[in-house]
Formats: C-alpha cells, sequence, structure tokens
C-alpha cells in the first residue's frame, strides 16, 4: 500500500527525550508508527512542566512554522494560543489539529487551586476549540463535556503490543530480582502526582498484610520505558486507583500482558477493560470494595486481556492506520 507523504509537526509540553523516560512516551510510539507509515514528523517539546517560562517563549516555534508543514498536531491545549497567534502573524493556511487526552478536563471537582483552575478552565479553551480544524478525541467523554462544536474523530491511544506482551511471571522477577514468594502488586504511575492516588494505594497495601499475613509488596513509578513490561509481568496484580483520567495507556499495556487489574472507574478505563475477566473496576474509593477485589483477582494467574486489545483495536498498528487516516484526508480548504 502506498502512502501519500505529508509533512506534520507535532508540538507537545511532554515527550521522553531522556533515555529511559516515560513521560509522554506514548507521543513518541505514535510518532514512530507513523513515520511507519510514510509521514514526515517533526516534534517541538515545549518542556512547560520542567519550566511553565518555556510556555512564553514563541521563537522555537516560529522557527519551525517556517519550515511549511501540511498539519500541525497539538498535544495540549496550553499550546493552542501560541500556534493560532503565529499562525495569523505568519499568515499561515496551515490545518491545526489537537489531539485531546488532557485528563484534567475529565476532573468532577473544582480545583482549589486558582492557578491550576485557571489552567484547566474550560472557558479560555472553547474560544480557542472554535478556531482549530479537528479534535483527535483520546476520550469522547472528555470531548463532550466540553460543549464545543468543533469538528472531531474518537481515536484512543493505541498500545504497543510487541513490546507489551504476555510472560513468565518466575522470569520477570528473577530479571528484577523480586521474590517468587511475596504478593506483588503494581502502581504503573508517578507516585508523586497527586491524582495518581498514590496514598490510597499504600492504605491498601497495609491491609492486605493484615488479611494474608503475608508480605506484600506495592512497586510504583516512574520507571523506565524498558522496565515496564517486566514490572507489568512480574506483579500479581496491576492497582490504579486514579482520581481522574482520560485515556490511560498503562491499563492497555498491562492488558496486553494478560494482568489482572484492581483500578478505579475514570476515563475510558470501564469501556477499555469492558467484560475481561479478572479485570474489576470499582467506582467509588471503597477500601474495603478495593480490598475484595484485589484478593478476588489474587486467585488469577493472568487475563485474557490481550485478546480484549486486539478485539476492540487498540493495539497500535490499528491506531496508526487511523490517525494516519485522519491526518493525510485533513480538509487543507477547513483551515481558519
Amino acid at each position: 500500500m502506498k502512502h501519500k507523504t505529508v509533512k506534520i509537526l507535532y508540538l507537545t509540553n511532554m515527550y521522553p527525550e531522556k533515555p529511559g523516560s516515560y513521560s509522554g512516551i506514548f507521543i513518541k510510539r505514535e510518532i514512530d508508527e507513523l513515520k511507519k507509515l510514510g509521514l514526515s514528523i517533526d516534534y517541538l517539546l515545549v518542556d512547560g512542566m520542567k519550566n511553565k517560562f518555556s510556555y512564553l517563549n514563541l521563537i522555537p516555534l516560529w522557527k519551525k512554522l517556517k519550515e511549511n508543514y501540511d498539519v500541525v498536531n497539538i498535544q495540549h491545549s496550553l499550546l493552542l494560543p501560541h500556534i493560532l497567534f503565529l499562525k495569523k502573524i505568519l499568515r499561515l493556511d496551515v490545518p491545526v489539529v489537537l489531539t485531546l487526552h488532557e485528563g484534567e478536563l475529565a476532573k468532577k471537582e473544582r480545583e482549589k487551586n486558582i492557578f491550576l483552575w485557571l489552567a484547566h478552565s474550560k472557558f479560555w479553551r472553547r474560544p480557542l476549540y472554535r478556531r482549530i480544524d479537528l479534535i483527535i478525541a483520546k476520550n469522547i467523554d472528555v470531548y463532550r463535556n466540553l460543549q464545543v462544536s468543533t469538528k472531531y474523530i474518537e481515536i484512543p491511544t493505541g498500545v504497543d503490543t510487541e513490546q507489551f506482551k504476555p510472560m513468565d511471571k518466575k522470569i520477570a522477577r528473577k530479571h528484577l530480582g523480586l521474590s517468587d514468594t511475596d504478593v506483588i502488586l503494581f502502581f504503573p504511575a508517578d507516585r508523586n502526582r497527586p491524582e495518581k492516588n498514590f496514598s490510597f494505594a499504600e492504605s491498601l497495601i497495609l491491609e492486605l498484610k493484615k488479611m494474608l499475613k503475608k508480605e506484600v509488596i506495592l512497586l510504583s513509578g516512574p520507571q523506565p520505558a524498558d522496565k515496564m513490561m517486566w514490572l507489568y509481568n512480574a506483579a500479581d496484580i496491576i492497582l490504579f486507583p486514579s482520581l481522574y483520567e482520560c485515556s490511560p495507556v498503562v491499563i492497555k499495556e498491562a492488558m496486553a500482558c494478560n494482568k489482572p487489574i484492581v483500578a478505579s472507574n475514570v476515563g475510558d478505563i470501564k469501556k477499555v477493560i469492558g467484560t475481561t475477566a479478572g479485570c474489576f473496576v470499582i467506582d467509588a474509593l471503597d477500601a474495603q470494595e478495593y480490598l475484595i477485589k484485589i484478593v478476588e483477582a489474587l486467585n488469577l494467574q493472568e487475563t485474557q486481556g490481550r485478546t480484549t486489545i486486539f478485539e476492540k483495536g487498540y493495539d497500535w498498528s490499528t491506531i496508526g492506520k487511523k490517525i494516519y487516516d485522519t491526518l493525510v484526508n485533513i480538509n487543507v480548504s477547513s483551515s481558519k
């Protein structure tokens, strides 16, 4: 199959530039998959997560936009003002796509911190969304909560099924230097991010030790990218009691490894897991409910999560083609 060559700029505030980094790795995997299909892709990192003042520097983007891209794909709404301002100043006719995977937009409670409230507010976003050509929604419910009429397409985040696959638990534990006899739960998120709810996970471990009367270990992130597959397979259960999400790729990674999962009902987790036996989605942050499901999951060695991934088309091969078709066929004349 011959693909049309299109030059695309990915503008993002997270990208794993350092070896082993896991932050924004799903963006790198998306770019890598699209390059395999023949697209020419550059990326520009505005590292606002490391330095907030990076958002004020428009010079790198100014220089990039002079390279005549066919499409600009923005990976966070905070970068929309940059592209729309420079597009007007430089009189560019390039289509602008926003890939919407911002978990904070799914948060139901009002943000108490005034600066975070402003950053997460939908009110300043809506006028900007009306000026772009397309939203690629990773979770359709998050898009609908925005209450905008911008053209959209739902394409969830894909999972690398070649990297993340089932393996013998004993082999994985031996590789990581872990005990064969301990009960191990893996919290596949950054423990320092409050919304991931690591403190709740820790409290569950204390209760589990009392109930099981044996050693229970809780492993957590952040972890190097090349270590994640080993951690999934070494664990008895993947524990993910997050407070809010959009479309967490770690759930799909765990499913691709056929691991039992106990997770909160946030983002698209319930939709992704579906009826996969051995994977439990809990509506409320109820410790007793979590403990019951964890004990139930411990009786399972593996699930059929990998089958679910392929049946629902969450593998990168399927997702990559959908994104390719979307970016290549976007109507250039619709550029505003």
